[in-house]
C-alpha cells in the first residue's frame, strides 16, 4: 500500500455524525479527526500501514485495529469505532511521536501498561534414573620390602551390590608380613529412603567381633535465585540457563516476565536469562554468591551410631540445622571413657564469619569444658583481597586457653599471610607468601618462629616444558623433585634429598598402577582396579565408587569423551561402561568428529546428561551414528558409471572412476547421470551394486 494522506472530506464528516449516534460525542469528535495512512511501529518493531488518527492538539492518537498485537491490550483506553474502520483509542501513559516526513508512527514500549506474568521455569528431565543392578568389585593389592629381604603385602577385595534403594557390601583385607598372615573382613547393608538411611554392619578383625548401626534423617531443600524481572516489551522467547543446564522456553506475551524457582548449585556462579525477540537478541545475567552454609534455611540433618566392640559399646547422636545466617550443629557421645556434648554455632552474612563453639565432657570423676570464638572478615582494596581473622579459647583446664590472628593479602598473580598463635606453651607466628613470576614460575616462601626454634622454607617451581616440572626446595627441608607426565594418564616422579633419593612412577587406564624405589634399598609396588558389571556387560575401571552409565552407540571402536576426558572405546556392540559417573552433576559425552571414519555421519559431537543416582543405566546413542555403505552403480551390467552422478531426494552424490560411492543403509531410487546420459536406478539395503533400470 502506498503511503498517502486522507484529510478528512464532507463525505467522513456525515459519517461522523452516523458514528455520533453510535458512540457519543466524544466518538463523533474523535472520528472528525484527521485521517491519515501512516507507517506503524512499536519501538522498532514494525507492524505496517494503518490508519491513524491525530488530536489537533497532537495529545491523543486513534489507530485503527489490528496494529496492536493481541498481548498489547493494555495499551488501549478504550475501542472507538469510526465509520472508516474499527479502531482504539490509545492511553495517553503510551508515548508517540510522528516522522512527518515519512509519516511515520512510533510508539515508546512502556511494559508498566502491559500484564506482569510469574512463571516458574521447567527444566528437561535429563537425569537418567538407575534402573539396573550394579555390582562392584573393587580389587588393591601392594608389595613392598626392604634390602634385607624384608617383605610385606596386602591384598583387598571390597564387593558390593546395589540395586533400588538397597546395598549389600563386604570388605575382606589379607595382610602378610615375615609369614605372618592376618585376616579381617566386614559385612554391611544400606537401606536409602527418601530423606533417610538405615545401615548395619559386622567386623572381624584381630582385636574381635565388632557391630555398628545407623540412622540418618534429613529435610534437605533445593537452594533458588530469588524472582528475576525480565521485561519484554515486544513479547518473544525467553531461555535461562544455569551450571551448563538449560531450562525449557517460556513463550512470553508483551509486558514483564518474573521467573521464580530457578534452581542454583552449591556454589557461586551466574545465571543467564536469554530474550529472543523481533528486536533482536538480549542477555540478562544475575550474579549469585557461595551458598552461605552446607544446610539451606529451615533445613536439618540428624544421625544416630550405636557401635559394640569387645572393649564395650558406645553411642553418639550428631544433627544440623540453618536458622537465618546461622548454621547450629550438635553431637553427643555416651561411652565407657565417658559422657561428652558439644555445640557449634557459625554465622556467615557477606564477608563476615563469626563461630562459636562450647564443649565438655567427663573423663572420670571430673568435667572439662571448653569454649571457643572466631571472627573473619574479608574486603578488596585496588584490585588486591584481603582478610582478617580472630579466634581464642578458654576453658576450666589450665592450658586451654589461647588467642591468635590471621591476616592475608592476595592478588592475581601473588599472596601473602601472617599468623599468629598465643598459648600457654608460648607464642608462635608464622609468616608465608607465594609469588607466579611467569606463567611457568611459581616462587613461594615461608617461616616460623617460636621461643624454641625457628624454621624457614623457600620453593621454586619451574614448568620446562609441558608436562615436565621442577620443585627446588631449601630450608628446613631440602629436595629435588622432577614429575614428568609422558602422556595420560602416566605420571613418573624423582626426588632427591640428602637422605635419600626416590624413583616412581604411575598410571594406568583400566587400573591404578604405582611402583617406586629408593637408594635405600625400600621399594614397593602397588595395583588397584574395579571390576564394574550391571544390565549384562562388565569391565574393569580405575573408579567404580559412583554411578554407572552404558553408553550403546552401534559402532566399535568408537572413542569416547567424558567431561573431556578420554573414558575408553566402544567393544565390538558398540558400546561403552562408564563408570565413577557422579550423580546429580551434568556431565558431557563427545566424540571427536574429526577421527572418525569418512563412511560415519554424526547427528551430534555432544551431549549432556544427569545421572540421578549410583544405580546404573543407559544412554541410547544409536540414532546420533549413522555408518555410509558403498554402492557401485553400473550404467549396464560390467560397465560402471565413472565419475557420474547419483540424484535423489534432493540430494547428490559423487562417483568415482569405479562408479562407487557412499550412501545411507537404506534403500532408495534416483536419477544416474553419466556422460550425458541419465537413467533411473534403484538400489536395496544389501546388494552393493545397482544397475540402470
Amino acid at each position: 500500500m502506498q503511503r498517502r494522506c486522507r484529510p478528512a472530506s464532507t463525505q467522513l464528516a456525515r459519517a461522523a455524525l452516523l458514528s455520533a449516534g453510535l458512540t457519543g460525542a466524544a466518538g463523533a469528535q474523535l472520528c472528525e479527526w484527521p485521517a491519515e495512512i501512516m507507517d506503524v511501529r512499536m519501538g522498532t518493531s514494525a507492524r505496517g500501514e494503518w490508519l491513524v488518527r491525530r488530536a489537533p492538539d497532537g495529545s491523543r492518537v486513534w489507530i485503527e485495529r489490528g496494529a496492536l498485537g493481541a498481548g498489547e491490550g493494555g495499551y488501549v483506553a478504550r475501542d472507538l469505532p469510526c465509520p472508516d474502520g474499527e479502531g482504539t483509542l490509545i492511553r495517553e501513559e503510551l508515548a508517540w511521536t510522528v516522522d512527518e516526513a515519512a509519516l511515520q508512527l512510533t510508539f515508546t514500549p512502556n511494559v508498566t501498561l502491559l500484564p506482569v506474568v510469574t512463571v516458574r521455569p521447567e527444566w528437561p528431565s535429563g537425569a537418567l534414573p538407575g534402573e539396573w543392578a550394579v555390582v562392584t568389585v573393587p580389587v588393591s593389592a601392594q608389595v613392598s620390602g626392604t634390602a634385607g629381604g624384608h617383605v610385606s603385602g596386602t591384598l583387598g577385595i571390597r564387593p558390593s551390590y546395589r540395586t533400588g534403594p538397597v546395598t549389600v557390601s563386604g570388605q575382606l583385607d589379607t595382610q602378610a608380613t615375615d609369614g605372618q598372615i592376618g585376616v579381617s573382613g566386614v559385612l554391611g547393608a544400606t537401606v536409602r529412603l527418601a530423606g533417610t538411611e538405615i545401615g548395619a554392619q559386622v567386623q572381624r578383625n584381630a582385636a574381635g567381633l565388632s557391630a555398628a548401626a545407623h540412622v540418618t534423617a534429613a529435610h534437605v531443600s533445593q537452594r533458588t535465585l530469588p524472582p528475576v524481572t525480565v521485561p519484554v516489551p515486544l513479547g518473544g522467547s525467553v531461555t535461562v540457563q544455569v551450571d551448563g543446564n538449560t531450562a525449557v522456553p517460556v513463550t512470553a506475551a508483551p509486558g514483564t516476565l518474573i521467573l521464580t524457582g530457578i534452581p542454583l548449585p552449591d556454589r557461586a556462579g551466574e545465571v543467564q536469562v536469554t530474550v529472543r525477540e523481533e528486536a533482536g537478541l538480549r542477555t540478562i545475567s544475575t550474579a549469585f554468591p557461595a551458598p552461605r552454609h552446607s544446610l539451606n534455611p529451615g533445613d536439618w540433618r540428624a544421625a544416630a551410631e550405636a557401635t559394640v566392640t569387645p572393649g564395650g559399646a558406645s553411642f553418639q547422636v550428631r544433627a544440623a540445622f540453618a536458622a537465618g545466617s546461622w548454621l547450629w550443629s550438635t553431637q553427643g557421645v555416651l561411652s565407657g571413657a565417658g559422657p561428652g556434648a558439644g555445640v557449634t554455632g557459625t554465622y556467615r552474612n557477606g564477608p563476615v564469619t563469626l563461630a562459636l563453639t562450647a564443649e565438655t565432657s567427663r573423663n572420670g570423676d571430673a568435667w572439662a569444658s571448653r569454649f571457643g570464638a572466631s571472627y573473619r572478615t574479608q574486603g578488596e582494596v585496588n584490585g588486591a583481597t584481603w582478610h582478617a581473622g580472630l579466634h581464642g579459647t578458654w576453658g576450666t583446664q589450665r592450658d586451654g586457653a589461647g588467642a591468635g590472628v590471621d591476616l592475608g593479602l592476595s592478588a592475581n598473580r601473588w599472596q601473602v599471610r601472617a599468623a599468629g598463635d598465643w598459648t600457654a606453651g608460648g607464642t608462635e607466628v608464622s609468616l608465608s607468601g607465594q609469588w607466579q613470576a611467569r606463567p611457568d614460575l611459581r616462587i613461594r616462601a615461608g617461616g616460623r618462629w617460636t621461643a624454641q626454634e625457628q624454621t624457614w622454607q623457600l620453593g621454586v617451581t619451574w614448568q620446562v616444558a609441558p608436562g615436565t616440572d621442577i620443585e627446588a626446595l631449601t630450608g628446613e627441608r631440602r629436595a629435588l623433585n622432577v614429575t614428568y607426565r609422558p602422556a595420560e594418564p602416566w605420571t613418573v616422579q624423582a626426588q632427591v634429598t640428602p637422605g635419600e633419593s626416590l624413583l616412581g612412577v604411575t598410571g594406568g587406564s583400566t587400573a591404578r598402577i604405582g611402583a617406586s624405589v629408593t637408594t635405600r634399598g625400600t621399594w614397593q609396588a602397588n595395583l588397584s582396579s574395579v571390576l564394574v558389571s550391571t544390565g549384562g556387560l562388565s569391565r574393569w575401571s580405575r573408579t567404580g565408587d559412583s554411578g554407572v552409565v552404558a553408553v550403546q552407540t552401534g559402532l566399535p571402536d568408537l572413542l569416547l569423551l567424558l567431561d573431556g576426558r578420554p573414558a575408553g572405546r566402544t567393544d565390538a556392540r558398540g558400546t561403552l561402561l562408564l563408570a565413577g559417573v557422579t550423580p546429580g552433576t551434568p556431565h558431557t559425552l563427545s566424540v571427536q568428529v574429526n577421527d572418525l571414519p569418512i563412511e560415519v555421519l554424526v547427528g551430534q559431537d555432544r551431549l549432556t546428561f544427569t545421572l540421578q543416582d549410583t544405580a546404573g543405566t543407559q544412554v541410547d546413542w544409536h540414532t546420533n551414528f549413522r555408518r555410509l555403505r558403498t554402492v557401485t552403480f553400473l550404467a549396464r551390467p560390467d560397465e560402471p558409471a565413472a565419475f557420474g552422478t547419483v540424484r535423489a531426494a534432493g540430494q547428490e552424490w559423487a562417483l568415482d572412476s569405479l562408479g562407487r560411492t557412499l550412501l545411507p543403509p537404506e534403500a532408495g531410487q534416483g536419477q544416474l547421470v553419466w556422460n550425458d546420459r541419465s537413467c533411473p536406478v534403484t538400489w536395496t539395503a544389501t546388494d552393493g551394486t545397482a544397475t540402470c533400470s
